[in-house]
């Protein structure tokens, strides 16, 4: 997950990995008006998008978006308007010394779970 903000190179960065537009053919401000469907996505597309760019940028993305964006400019808009997940917090490393199988207390004097 990254900090930094969704912009024009982001969204045509995923737009392209998640089909539609010819391969190394970025979104230039020529196409943030034009209609998704018409750079080359659908509904599948832009789901699998929406669902990226809630993983990459830590964004909670709403499931009606996907009906109310309809151009990257309008996708653009939108998403600024989101809030930010906090993130969780990294597991703990697994000791990789243990046997297969074994199990640890969670805590000193515990039953292992």
């Amino acid at each position: 997950m990254t900090d930094e903000p969704m912009d024009v190179a982001a969204l045509s960065r995923l737009l392209r990995e998640c089909g539609g537009a010819e391969p190394g053919e970025p979104i230039g401000p020529g196409d943030l008006d034009v209609p998704l469907y018409e750079l080359g996505h659908d509904s599948l597309t832009v789901a699998q998008l929406l669902t990226r760019v809630g993983r990459e940028f830590g964004l909670a993305v709403p499931r009606d978006l996907l009906e109310d964006a309809d151009t990257p400019r309008s996708l653009l808009g939108m998403l600024a308007t989101l809030s930010r997940v906090p993130r969780a917090p990294r597991p703990a490393r697994l000791d990789r010394s243990d046997p297969p199988g074994h199990l640890r207390p969670c805590r000193p004097g515990a039953t292992p779970c």
